[in-house]
C-alpha cells in the first residue's frame, strides 16, 4: 500500500497519492499549510481550512485544490479516504486510507498534537493496520508542561518586561503558534500587536471563524499594555529598531533541550509551547491506533522506532537504516 522512497517521499502507490511531498506531483495530500509540508501539486487534497490558507499564503488557484471536510469519507480508486483533525494548527489533517478489497488501512499523521489548543481542531484517531507518524519529539526528555503552565510563563514574561520599561516581543511561527499567542494574550488583557505576516494569517483564521481577539498592526499607535508577536526570522529586521528597549521570548518545544541550543542565545526567555506531539503524546497515539506496523518520519525517527520495538511494536524509521541494523 505504501511505497517509502525515503522519509520525505511517501507514496500510496496503488492510487498514486503522495503524502506531504515537497516536490510538485500530479496528486498530493497536504496535511497543513506550513511550508515544509507544501508543494505546488497539479492537484492537492487537503481540508477546507488548509485550502483557504494555501490560497492566501501561496496563491494556489482554487481549481488545483480538492478540499474535503474533516470526517467525510469518500471513495477513490478502490480506497476509502478520510481526513481527520490532527490538532497541530488550524485545518491540519491526518489521512486515513482503507483498501476496499481487503479492508487493510493506513493512517498518515503529518504533524499532530494531542494537547489542548485554542486555534486547532482536537486530534481524532482511528485504528489502522499501518501507522505513519511524525516523531519530532520522539525522545523521553520531551515532556511538555500543561498549556496553562506555558500560559502563565508567557503572561509573567510580559508583566516583567513591562515593569522593566521594555517592550515584550514574542517570537512564534506566523501560522500556528502565533495564533495561540494571539489568543492567549488578547484574552488575558494584553493587546496583541502583530507583524504583517502574523496579521495576514490571523486575519485568515478569523475569516474561518477562529475566535481570535482584536489586534493591532505593528505600525499603529499601540496601547500601553501590549506585546508584539512576530516570526523568529523577523527579529533582525527593521521592525524592532524603532522600539527602543525590548525583551524577547521564543515559543518552542526545543526549550526542553539541556543544554539549550546555541541558536537561542540572544533570546531572553524560552517558553515551552509547541504545536507538535511530545513524547507521551506520541506513545498515546500509537496506543489509540493499535497498528500492526509503524513507520516513523521526521525528527528522532530511529530512536523512537527503537523505543517502540522495546515496547513490543513492529516499528521502523522511514530512513530504513534501522531495518538494516536488524538484519
Amino acid at each position: 500500500m505504501l511505497e517509502i522512497q525515503d522519509e520525505h517521499n511517501l507514496l500510496l502507490n496503488e492510487i498514486n497519492l503522495w503524502l506531504d511531498n515537497r516536490k510538485s506531483r500530479r496528486y498530493g495530500f497536504i496535511s497543513h499549510a506550513h511550508a515544509d509540508h507544501f508543494a505546488r501539486h497539479e492537484r492537492t487534497l487537503c481540508s477546507p481550512q488548509t485550502a483557504a490558507i494555501l490560497r492566501k499564503r501561496f496563491n494556489i488557484p482554487k481549481s488545483k485544490i480538492q478540499s474535503v471536510e474533516l470526517h467525510s469519507p469518500f471513495e477513490y480508486k478502490g480506497y476509502i479516504l478520510e481526513l481527520l483533525p490532527a490538532g497541530h494548527i488550524t485545518g491540519s489533517a491526518m489521512l486515513h486510507a482503507t483498501r476496499k478489497s481487503d479492508n487493510k488501512s493506513l493512517l498518515f499523521t503529518g504533524d499532530f498534537k494531542l494537547r489542548d489548543s485554542n486555534t486547532a481542531e482536537k486530534a481524532v484517531f482511528k485504528k489502522a493496520n499501518h501507522l505513519v507518524m511524525e516523531s519530532t519529539f520522539g525522545l523521553p526528555q520531551y515532556v511538555m508542561p500543561p498549556s496553562d503552565v506555558a500560559l502563565s510563563q508567557l503572561i509573567d514574561f510580559v508583566d516583567e518586561s513591562l515593569a522593566m520599561g521594555a517592550t515584550p516581543v514574542v517570537m512564534a511561527y506566523a501560522l500556528g503558534k502565533a495564533q495561540e499567542a494571539h489568543f492567549l494574550l488578547g484574552n488575558n488583557g494584553i493587546a496583541p500587536v502583530l507583524h504583517p505576516s502574523v496579521a495576514k494569517m490571523s486575519a485568515e483564521c478569523i475569516r474561518m471563524r477562529i475566535a481570535l481577539p482584536d489586534y493591532y498592526f505593528l505600525d499603529e499607535l499601540c496601547p500601553e499594555r501590549h506585546c508584539i508577536i512576530m516570526p523568529p526570522g523577523a527579529r533582525k529586521t527593521k521592525f524592532l529598531s524603532p522600539l527602543g528597549k525590548i525583551r524577547t521570548a521564543m515559543l518552542t518545544g526545543w526549550s526542553m533541550d539541556k543544554p539549550l541550543p546555541s541558536r537561542y542565545k540572544d533570546i531572553d526567555q524560552l517558553i515551552p509551547l509547541s504545536d507538535h506531539a511530545d513524547y507521551p503524546d506520541l506513545i498515546k497515539a500509537v496506543e489509540l491506533v493499535q497498528p500492526d506496523i509503524i513507520t516513523t518520519v521526521h525528527g528522532s525517527t530511529m530512536e523512537f522506532a527503537a523505543d517502540l520495538r522495546k515496547r513490543g511494536f513492529n516499528a521502523f524509521s522511514a530512513t530504513g537504516k534501522d531495518q538494516l541494523d536488524q538484519n
